[in-house]
């Protein structure tokens, strides 16, 4: 078990008090001061599958401009900054890509979750304060290791897109690719996504995003698309996930598998309450799995899961 959050914190203000004070000694290119950084593995079975992330464990004093600038230096999809909590929770937690902020994200909550955890001592539950809100986190230690999983806000079913033709146009494939039965539609649950039923793996292997055919259709055009199937490459796995992409694919979507487990619910692939194992990552070698359920009540899908595992890849400090 790690040492507590609280003790971590303390470490890293003296040390960085102490390096401070003999910044003179330094040589001419080294930094006075450093953050202390965990990179680990989300939605992974072992380490090095599933999707990336760096959290920082003080991001307290950092403005904007240096946390940004710090997400562009590590390179990967999601960067997240630990700072102290404004009203109850364990942690306010920073998400930005290496690009923008986000207000949500899945991979970034679970995985800092699991850090917070580790660092604090936790058994039960984290929360965790983001751009949209309170996000509780459950944790199960049950068979000696750790599992997570997030509670998603209930999902906005949006717009069903009619114009299915330029929908396979914008993946590179026809229409008859696309599963006659189910529709094209837009859901959100945190961050807003197009689910695209597709006929098998064949058709979701070979696709790649055309990003001005996207554009053609409004409703859609700033959206990311998450296309998936009900054929399986691994036989612990449910429904078959991919994000729609024309380069660096993301290996492991939480927020789209939550709107991804809500649209099924919806739409009756999967009964209330049961299980859906998404797998994810599988064509970019970093084979992913997603443990997701959602309830109908009343007619309205609601209390969202998203669970996995995490794994430490590394931990480091980052010269400022």
């Amino acid at each position: 078990m790690f040492a507590p959050f609280s003790t971590l914190a303390t470490r890293i203000k003296e040390g960085l008090a102490v390096k401070v004070a003999h910044a003179a000694t330094q040589p001419p290119n080294s930094s006075a001061e450093t953050l202390s950084f965990f990179w680990v593995d989300v939605f992974a079975l072992r380490p090095r599958e599933g999707n990336q992330l760096a959290v920082f464990l003080d991001g307290n004093g950092l403005d904007t401009d240096t946390m940004q600038a710090i997400a562009r230096e590590m390179a990967i999809s999601e960067t997240t900054f630990l700072q102290t909590p404004e009203h109850g929770g364990n942690a306010k937690v920073r998400i930005f890509t290496t690009t923008r902020e986000l207000p949500f994200a899945g991979h970034p909550t679970l995985g800092t979750a699991y850090v917070v955890a580790e660092t604090q001592g936790l058994n039960d539950k984290v929360v965790l304060e983001m751009g949209v809100g309170d996000i509780p986190v459950a944790l199960d230690r049950s068979d000696g290791g750790l599992k997570l999983e997030m509670t998603q806000r209930d999902p906005e079913f949006g717009p069903i897109v009619t114009d299915r033709a330029t929908v396979a146009r914008a993946i590179g494939r026809t229409e008859e690719d696309l599963e006659p039965d189910l529709p094209v539609q837009v859901v959100n649950t945190g961050l807003p996504f197009v689910i695209v039923p597709l006929k098998s793996l064949d058709v979701i292997k070979n696709t790649r995003l055309q990003p001005q055919v996207k554009e053609e259709i409004p409703e859609i055009a700033d959206l990311g698309l998450y296309m998936f199937c009900q054929e399986t490459v691994n036989a612990d796995a449910t429904i078959h996930a991919r994000p729609a992409s024309a380069g660096r694919e993301d290996p492991a979507t939480g927020s789209a598998a939550g709107c991804l487990v809500s649209y099924i619910v919806e739409h009756g692939v999967a009964q209330p309450g049961s299980d859906v194992v998404i797998e994810q990552g599988v064509w970019v070698l970093r084979n992913g799995r997603l443990f997701t359920r959602a309830d109908k009540v009343d007619g309205r899908v609601q209390n969202v899961r998203v669970g996995g595992q995490v794994f430490v890849a590394l931990k480091g400090e980052l010269a400022l």
